[in-house]
């Protein structure tokens, strides 16, 4: 669904906005004050960041998302005040086939013909197969180096390749420099009161028009951005990647992320004075969630009321454990399935099918899409047992919180989790699940079911014992709080006023 009433950038205004149909809180502890966002996505999906917007639109700030607008993309630049808490500005940016399309087209044309999927073969067919193994993985704004091409992406060999591939990271840095060139001239003419970062690639034009106007910055790491799943042969990428950070953490007024390793690594790597303000990605209370009559699986997988449902929650992808489920099954009864809600590609999707025949558990795999956000610990519901097997190929997965964690403790699901420090320790202290090693293979998860299954009942009730301990509205009280201080420390209207 598209969404609507788009516009050129007014000029700068009072905080108010009464007649656009925005509802600002009057009263709240951040009335008066102008928050401007940076994100590197067209927000559309973007959970964590319309949530942490409507949060503080809800505690009284007048808060504009700057994200992207790309060609062809299912939104148009301009401002959208579509939303009733906060209004979003798309910028558009600048693609290198923009500026050379005739080669843009035969680059594509040679992508097409030329590349093949990274993803993991299908087993041979037998009872029992080999689990999957985890890979590891001055005034003037300098431009950004050569970025990465998706790791999804198998290389090409030959001339070819390497033309291909140069391309790809040109067309990458380029967009990410005209990005930060729009975000900066956007922030300069709407002057907020506090600029908030979302992930280190948008942490150099927010830590650059905040040196210029003087107001506190906000860095929001979504995950261990200089020890994230990407491609290894990037290493001018990395190291600048690492320049940009430590400059725009260290110029940061108050550093947000969501797991405790992943701040105590922010806090050691870059000597903060103070630990970062952890905000989880915790979905928002609903009356519904844990609701077992409620939820959809079943559903929208078609089964019968008797099936035994086996969850994965998340994008269907390598590295996220879910091969590891469908190898599992060969050891479980004919009537215990896997429902994978979450979105996937033709490719994964058909590799995985093809997985399911291999291990001779055809017709049990049932990929049944996305639900929107806000839906999802209801529409768990009715499973049986949620599994959280992230594959720790890079620091930053190992310290992970990843959201289905909470989504199905939200949900009253018993959870097969990894062994991992922050996942693991939520797991084990709320006694919601069953801990399995990182390389547990097909028959040990498939004894982790049947485990779990005996003693579902008592599970459940834990894991929403543990939903009632771990909320997103305590998360986010704090954020506010912090946002509260930290805007009265500086000058009463800020410099919009």
């Amino acid at each position: 669904m598209s969404e609507s009433r788009l516009e050129a950038t007014p000029p700068s205004r009072p905080a108010a906005r009464g007649g656009d149909g925005h509802h600002v809180s009057t009263d709240g502890p951040l009335t008066g004050r102008r928050i401007a966002m940076l994100v590197y996505n067209d927000l559309s999906s973007d959970a964590r960041v319309i949530k942490e917007a409507t949060a503080l639109s809800e505690a009284g700030a007048e808060v504009r998302v700057i994200a992207l607008a790309v060609a062809r993309g299912r939104y148009a630049p301009g401002l959208d005040r579509s939303r009733p808490a906060f209004e979003t500005l798309r910028v558009p940016i600048v693609e290198i086939k923009h500026l050379l399309p005739i080669w843009g087209d035969a680059v594509r044309r040679l992508i097409r013909r030329s590349s093949t999927p990274a993803v993991a073969p299908a087993p041979t067919p037998t009872p029992a197969p080999t689990p999957t193994t985890p890979s590891p993985s001055s005034s003037a704004a300098p431009a950004p180096p050569a970025a990465a091409a998706p790791a999804a992406r198998a290389p090409i060999g030959g001339l070819k390749g390497v033309l291909i591939d140069l391309w790809g990271r040109l067309d990458l840095t380029l967009r990410m420099a005209s990005y930060w060139r729009r975000a900066r001239r956007e922030l300069l003419a709407w002057r907020p009161d506090a600029i908030h970062a979302h992930d280190a690639n948008t942490l150099s034009p927010a830590a650059r028009a905040a040196r210029r106007l003087r107001i506190p910055l906000v860095y929001d790491s979504h995950e261990l951005w200089t020890e994230r799943n990407v491609r290894a042969d990037r290493p001018f990428a990395k190291r600048w990647e690492r320049i940009v950070e430590r400059r725009g953490i260290r110029r940061a007024e108050l550093v947000v992320t969501v797991s405790p390793s992943i701040a105590r690594w922010l806090q050691d790597r870059y000597r903060l004075t103070r630990e970062p303000l952890l905000v989880r990605n915790i979905p928002a209370a609903s009356p519904t969630a844990g609701d077992r009559g409620r939820g959809r699986l079943r559903e929208l997988a078609s089964l019968p009321d008797d099936a035994r449902v086996l969850v994965y929650c998340g994008g269907v992808t390598t590295n996220r454990g879910i091969e590891r489920v469908v190898d599992a099954l060969a050891h479980l009864p004919a009537d215990h399935h896997l429902v994978a809600i979450g979105p996937a590609s033709e490719i994964v999707a058909a590799q995985l099918r093809r997985r399911a025949v291999g291990v001779g558990a055809a017709g049990r795999l049932h990929l049944v899409g996305s639900v929107d956000s806000h839906e999802v610990t209801t529409a768990l519901a009715d499973g049986d047992v949620s599994f959280v097997l992230t594959n720790p190929s890079c620091l930053s997965y190992r310290y992970s919180l990843p959201n289905k964690l909470f989504e199905s403790l939200h949900a009253g699901l018993p959870i097969i989790a990894n062994d991992l420090p922050d996942t693991g320790a939520i797991v084990s202290q709320s006694g919601a699940g069953v801990i399995v090693g990182e390389s547990a293979d097909s028959r040990e998860l498939a004894d982790a079911v049947r485990s779990v299954l005996v003693d579902r009942e008592r599970l459940s009730r834990a894991a929403l014992a543990a939903a009632q301990e771990h909320r997103w509205e305590d998360d986010i009280e704090a954020l506010v709080a912090a946002y509260s201080a930290m805007t009265s420390r500086h000058r009463p209207g800020g410099p919009h006023a």
